[in-house]
């Protein structure tokens, strides 16, 4: 699964985004 390392970076930056706005 490749894909994963390309979408957890997009994961973590998401989830950082979301704590910012909370």
């Amino acid at each position: 699964m490749r894909n994963l390392t390309y979408s957890a970076p997009l994961y973590v930056n998401i989830t950082k985004t979301i704590i910012k706005k909370g």
